[in-house]
């Protein structure tokens, strides 16, 4: 079972600042600031090969301009999310490149930024592909956008401390079945357990 552990947001302004706890987290730019989402999914319950996954978050405040954004696989590392921050990923432990290391061994999955609320999916089973591979539990996606620019467009999204917070569904591919059919299992889990 895969399921959502936590969410936070760092931002570039307040370099030093530990956003972790809030009622929404979010990814995107404003006039003086640039934003990245983090997302931590439980992996140690994967162990067939992801056939397909989607991250669903819910936005509560979309964005103004649909421009291009990503998700990304953070590189592996002891990310703890109460202490995480634009310049580091745990206390005393800075990222080699501020705002997040991103794990170059995969490439990243663009999506359009929302501009109405509601659930907004993205397909991110090639990059919990790759980090069931290298087995990593938990494995951290980050959301941002592609080229930001010096504008307010941000995203704001429903946390895990509201309750409304990201969920994850995998579809696994399992052993061909006797007929010569390929069973599919499907995985869901929401943050803090699983469904």
């Amino acid at each position: 079972m895969a399921a959502a552990l936590a969410d936070t947001y760092i931002v570039n302004t307040s370099p030093n600042n530990n956003f972790d706890g809030n009622l929404s987290f979010e990814f995107g730019t404003t006039v003086t600031s640039v934003e990245h989402a983090l997302i931590s999914l439980d992996m140690s319950g994967v162990t067939s090969a992801i056939a397909s996954a989607t991250l669903t978050v819910n936005v509560a405040t979309p964005g103004s301009s649909a421009v291009t954004c990503e998700a990304v696989l953070l590189s592996d590392l002891a990310i703890v999310a109460a202490q995480a921050t634009w310049n580091r990923y745990a206390t005393g432990l800075a990222w080699t490149i501020a705002g997040g290391d991103i794990d170059d061994g995969v490439a990243p999955v663009e999506f359009t930024m929302p501009t109405g609320a509601g659930a907004l999916n993205i397909a991110v089973g090639t990059l919990l592909e790759y980090a069931r591979l290298r087995a990593t539990s938990p494995a951290w996606l980050m959301l941002q956008i592609k080229t930001p620019t010096v504008a307010e467009n941000r995203c704001v999204m429903g946390s895990l401390e509201n309750g409304n917070g990201p969920s994850i569904e995998i579809v696994t591919a399992a052993a061909i079945d006797a007929s010569g059919g390929v069973q599919r299992g499907v995985m869901r889990g929401l943050m803090r357990g699983g469904a």
